[in-house]
């Protein structure tokens, strides 16, 4: 059992390292929960493979994800949908620049096409 927790559990708790990092930088209210449990089973694989060297590692982000989660759902920490509001609302002020943008970048892109051809 403990060869094929060494062997193999570093590929899922990689995976969910991964996802825990994307929804991270979504900032998706329940990303540090998965990072908390993430650490256990990095946890498990630490003493499982005896890399005690990873150890203080281990702790310090489990310290880091009880306190990120913490500060994360205060009321003060920005929501998807509070995200989401904002970028909408900066769009709508903008909205006539990214236009002329588009409109340009489309007119580089007509005249590379015609200078290929």
């Amino acid at each position: 059992m403990r060869q094929l927790i060494i062997d193999w559990l570093p590929w899922p708790i990689s995976a969910i390292t991964i996802c825990q990092l994307w929804m991270t930088g979504n900032k998706h209210r329940h990303a540090w929960l998965v990072s908390i449990g993430n650490q256990a089973l990095w946890s498990v694989w630490i003493w499982a493979s005896w890399s005690i060297g990873l150890l203080p590692m281990n702790i310090a982000f489990w310290i880091l994800a009880v306190r990120n989660h913490i500060k994360w759902n205060r009321k003060e920490a920005p929501l998807p949908d509070e995200i989401e509001k904002t970028a909408q609302s900066t769009l709508r002020n903008h909205s006539e620049e990214l236009a002329t943008f588009a409109m340009k970048a489309n007119e580089l892109l007509d005249r590379l096409r015609r200078k290929k051809q």
